[in-house]
């Protein structure tokens, strides 16, 4: 059970392939949408999030319940690790981020088993992963010269998951800033969803050795 910020991560990690590989790994992936059916997305509060991931806890207790949220315009005043965080690096202040998440959790559900609960915060923000094949997101653009230029900007920050939290230059606004009809969305046919399924069809490897973080993630909800 994996809580996430709105439907296109939902899209994304339920109805492509994406959920194919997680089977092969060993177990299926649920996502809930955080608030109320048609919220647009984005999370302010962990205070707001606190009572789904615990209700999840409770109601599914043969599970291990998750998170995927962006660090990208994340709050920090408002979630657990802070103000440690807020002056740590951004690599570190996502796992003080997750650590302080998981001793709140902790402490609610005194009984909990251990590893039940495995938070998870992207860096800097779920488009990140789609830097993870450049191919494929030229070619689900129409445009095959854009591949070069998201290949530029992966090697420029270091990695897909170092492409870093700006206004303008957070993943999704550089993909933006680059094929300005790019579409987010909720639906398979929005972008994200798409690109990301056929990464995972076609590519799974590659994602996983571009994208460390969101491997480790998964191996721990295998494991």
């Amino acid at each position: 059970m994996v809580v996430v910020e709105g439907a296109t991560e939902r899209a994304a990690l339920q109805q492509t392939d994406v959920a194919t590989q997680c089977f092969m790994l060993g177990f299926s992936m649920h996502p809930k949408v955080v608030g109320k059916p048609g919220h647009k997305g984005g999370v302010r509060s962990f205070q707001r999030v606190l009572p789904e991931i615990l209700a999840l806890l409770k109601q599914e207790p043969q599970a291990k319940v998750s998170t995927l949220f962006d660090f990208y315009a994340l709050p920090l005043a408002e979630w657990p690790g802070y103000p440690q965080s807020a002056a740590s690096p951004p690599a570190q202040a996502v796992v003080q981020i997750e650590t302080g998440m998981a001793a709140v959790v902790a402490a609610s559900l005194p009984n909990l088993f251990p590893g039940r609960f495995v938070p998870y915060v992207q860096l800097f923000e779920f488009e990140a992963l789609l830097f993870a094949d450049p191919s494929a997101m030229a070619q689900t653009f129409g445009n095959p010269a854009l591949q070069q230029s998201f290949a530029n900007i992966v090697a420029t920050c270091g990695g897909c998951e170092a492409i870093d939290g700006g206004p303008t230059t957070a993943p999704s606004k550089r993909v933006e800033a680059l094929f300005p009809p790019y579409k987010k969305g909720g639906s398979l046919n929005a972008h994200a969803p798409l690109i990301l399924g056929k990464i995972a069809r076609e590519n799974w490897q590659q994602l996983l050795d571009g994208c460390p973080r969101f491997a480790q993630w998964l191996h721990q909800l295998a494991t």
